[in-house]
């Protein structure tokens, strides 16, 4: 190429001759800096990029906070999967073999979907480090890219574009499990919200059916014990049992005790009917003599009363034995609370446990996001200075056609 003195500047070419020296310098020092580098390029038609960074310590960081969430992830499953084995082996008090090994798979099976899932975003994190490492490597050596490397190019950023949507994907799928386990949660606590209420109303029948066996066995000592009275001719003292017996029924707080009213009109008829009785033989001083009509009459009177009270006992007696019953299906009743009780406060447990690894996995996903994220701004960040070199090169080989023309150099 001819010197500065030998060059002909046209000042009519629409660039001033000040400029067309300044681009001429500036070819010039390109030239003497690179010149077999430039003449291959001009004769090939290949592309320069001139990289300002060799984008080296970036891959570092990645594969340090990859390392990070993965070893993370690892002990989180392992301590996870700890507690549960603890909590499978040692159970509740109220569970049995079968329901403890539900629980265990069930547990099992979350942990082994969320630990797959992880997997399978950890290895698309690790693809998708590697192809930065080699984008990055591409574009800072030698400072030339090829046609080959062109292509190479195409094929990373399209492998990049592929995997980013794996990752899409594998994330949705981690969310879908995150969803199906919150569902899940949702049955089990309408599921404690019914064994609530059904508690409830179990305690509610167990202590009125306690109630009605205390009156039951207080009722039945009561008459056993005014029939007593009668047959010692203590009618006053009967009166006034009598008396007490009636009070008692009108107790108030008995309305509440259900199972308790279906008895309570027989047991004011019998009291009625001994009361009755025993006002007659008050007025009659006793047992009248016998051998007057008016002694048989209240004989007849006295033995009929006898058997109302005999069969209001035996009507006693038959309530006794089916509270007896009752106290067994009392007793059973109570077991069924004592598990459901112990049932309720291991699903609470677990349902407290599902919360607290939803969240821990809620917030490892926030970070792989926010990882993404600065990997793909730093792609951005490189495709952005790629065309930033593409337009510089193209600025100046379009100046030097344009200085070639005005010189008249082919």
């Amino acid at each position: 190429m001819a010197n500065n003195d030998e060059i002909i500047f046209d000042a009519n070419s629409g660039i001033s001759v000040d400029e067309q020296r300044e681009i001429l310098s500036k070819i010039n020092r390109i030239a003497e800096k690179n010149r077999r580098s430039l003449s291959e390029g001009m004769t090939a038609g290949e592309t320069i990029i001139n990289a300002k960074k060799t984008g080296a310590l970036f891959p570092l960081l990645f594969n340090f906070a990859a390392v990070f969430i993965l070893v993370g992830g690892a002990f989180f499953l392992f301590s996870f999967n700890a507690k549960m084995d603890v909590q499978i082996r040692e159970g509740s008090g109220g569970y049995t073999t079968a329901d403890r090994a539900l629980i265990g798979e069930i547990r099992k099976e979350t942990a082994e979907k969320i630990a797959a899932k992880e997997n399978e975003i950890a290895a698309i994190l690790s693809r998708l480090n590697n192809i930065g490492e080699e984008l990055d490597s591409l574009y800072s050596s030698n400072q030339v890219l090829s046609q080959e490397q062109l292509a190479a190019e195409e094929r990373l950023l399209s492998l990049q574009k592929n995997y980013r949507a794996e990752l899409a994907s594998s994330e949705e799928a981690r969310a879908r499990i995150l969803e199906d386990s919150r569902s899940r949660e949702a049955k089990m606590r309408s599921q404690l919200d019914t064994k609530t209420r059904e508690l409830t109303e179990l305690e509610q029948l167990t202590q009125d059916q306690e109630k009605a066996a205390d009156i039951d066995a207080l009722l039945s000592g009561s008459f056993a014990e005014i029939n007593g009275m009668i047959g010692r001719n203590e009618f006053d003292q009967a009166a006034e049992s009598i008396g007490n017996l009636q009070a008692f029924l009108a107790t108030p707080s008995f309305e509440s005790v259900r199972s308790y009213q279906s008895r309570r009109e027989t047991y004011s008829q019998a009291i009625n009917s001994m009361n009755t009785m025993v006002d007659g033989l008050r007025k009659s001083g006793g047992r009248p003599v016998a051998g007057s009509d008016d002694s048989q009459e209240k004989e007849s009177e006295i033995e009929r009363m006898k058997e109302e009270i005999n069969e209001m006992q035996k009507r006693i007696d038959a309530a006794d034995a089916n509270s007896s019953g009752q106290a067994r299906r009392l007793s059973e009743l109570e077991s069924t609370v004592s598990s459901l009780r112990s049932e309720k406060s291991a699903l609470e447990a677990n349902v407290a446990e599902r919360n607290r690894r939803i969240t821990s996995l809620e917030t490892e996903k926030a970070d792989l996001t926010q990882t993404v994220a600065a990997r793909d701004n730093t792609i951005r960040g490189l495709e952005s200075r790629k065309t930033e070199q593409d337009q510089q090169i193209t600025s100046l080989s379009d100046q030097i056609n344009s200085i070639r023309r005005t010189l008249g150099v082919e």
